[in-house]
Formats: structure tokens, sequence, C-alpha cells
């Protein structure tokens, strides 16, 4: 960072000079002109040097996520194109968001290539809303599927317990005519006492 004392020598000649000229030497004043344009000129060098050395770092670390948001585009669009790739006709739930993502990401590493941070913030919001759409529309296909899955176990159960509830009716049937025969004192047949 620049030295303040430096800008304060600076402002030391420049006080000098003004005195010597209300002096009436303008000789002295304009060699006291001189000590502080130097100063001047010095501290607009390092303060150069300092802006460059400055934005370089800032490139390098607008470089670095230029490159994480490239590789995040990509394997956003993979996972896209893998949800494209089922046993049904219509595409996955969800994957034309995600596509859509994958496409902001990717705008948001070239804007972020070329040093356009604000138009890369814009697209990777626009990204962000995309995925959460995404996964909203799988979501609730996930939950649509998982409600017809416990409907068709719904349905066997109920199934299996209008079976059961047959046979018992049969079974109770047959066991009142037993016992009706029983208390009326006739004697069972061979099947009857099996």
């Amino acid at each position: 960072p620049p030295d303040k004392t430096d800008l304060n020598k600076s402002a030391s000649h420049m006080d000098k000079a003004s005195k010597k000229l209300g002096q009436g030497k303008p000789k002295d004043a304009a060699a006291e002109m001189k000590k502080a344009l130097k100063e001047l000129e010095d501290k607009k060098f390092e303060l150069a040097k300092l802006m460059r050395r400055t934005k370089e770092k800032a490139q390098k670390h607008t470089d670095k996520q230029a490159a994480e948001q490239t590789a995040l585009a990509k394997q956003t669009d993979e996972t896209a194109n893998q949800m494209g790739k089922t046993d049904k006709a219509a595409a996955m739930p969800g994957q034309k968001s995600a596509k859509s993502a994958a496409g902001k990401m990717s705008s948001a590493a070239g804007a972020l290539s070329k040093d356009e941070s604000s138009k890369a913030n814009e697209d990777q919001k626009e990204a962000l809303k995309d995925l959460k759409n995404a996964r909203d529309d799988l979501d609730k296909a996930i939950k649509e599927e998982q409600d017809a899955m416990q409907m068709d176990a719904l349905v066997k159960i109920d199934a299996e317990l209008q079976k059961i509830l047959n046979t018992q009716k049969t079974i109770s049937a047959a066991t009142k005519m037993l016992d009706a025969k029983h208390e009326a004192g006739k004697p069972f047949v061979r099947a009857e006492e099996l």
C-alpha cells in the first residue's frame, strides 16, 4: 500500500513552495515544486504497480471460479442427459430445468472469464432457480410414484383381506351348521367328523 508519509512530504514541499513564492523567491519555490512533483510521480508509479498486482490477483481468482463453474456446468449437463436416458419414452421430470441450468452455468463461466462478474452473478442466480425447479419436479414425481406404489400395495392387501374374509365366512357358515346339528342332537356323518 502507498505510504501516507510520502504524500505528506509532497504536501510539505508544496507548502514550502507557496511560502517561497510569498517571499518573492520564485527559483526556490520552483525547486520545492519539483521535489513535490517527484514525490507525486513516485506515488503514482507505486499506485499503478499496486493496481496491476491487485487486478492480477483478482483475475487469478476469477479464472479459478470460471474453471469451477465450467466443470459444474459440464456435470449438470451430463446429469441432465442421464435424466433423458430412461426406460420410459418421456424425459424424466426436471430434465428440461437441469439442461437450462447447465446452459446458465456455462454462460456464467464465460462471463467470469471475461471479468463480467455482474453478468455471471445473474446467470448463476438463474441456474440456481432452474436447479431448484428441477429438484422440485423430481421430488413431485418421486412422491407421485411412491403414492402409486403405495396404492398398488393397498389394492393387493385389500384383495388378500377380501379373500380371507370370504374364506372366513365359509368356515363360519360351516361351523354354524355343525353347531346347529350338534345342538339338535343329529349324528355327524363321516365327512362332518373330519
